[in-house]
């Protein structure tokens, strides 16, 4: 697992009465260069689907986070468009857009 983190942030999954069922956890760790000189930047979703650890690579370091936090929004807005369950920011009037 690598070892930086460098952002995360806290979800909450609510039902559709929107009452917390769990907290979910978005974790964004720092990029690593790789022996082909591409860039890996490492994130994490826990508390939902696999809690599995994915990569994307870039061409630099801030190519893969970008490409990361295209992903990352992609995969919670996917997830709200698809569940009766949503994510949803804690502490904030926020709530992820459905498309």
């Amino acid at each position: 697992m690598p070892e930086n983190v460098i952002a995360y942030r806290f979800f909450s999954l609510n039902d559709k009465d929107n009452n917390e069922i769990k907290e979910v956890t978005l974790t964004i760790y720092q990029p690593i260069k790789n022996n082909s000189g591409e860039w890996s930047c490492s994130y994490q979703i826990t508390e939902i689907e696999d809690n599995a650890l994915y990569s994307i690579l870039g061409v630099d370091a801030l190519q893969s986070i970008q490409l990361a936090i295209n992903i990352i929004d992609g995969l919670l807005k996917g997830y709200n468009r698809d569940n009766e369950n949503q994510i949803v920011w804690l502490d904030t009037d926020f709530e992820l857009i459905r498309e």
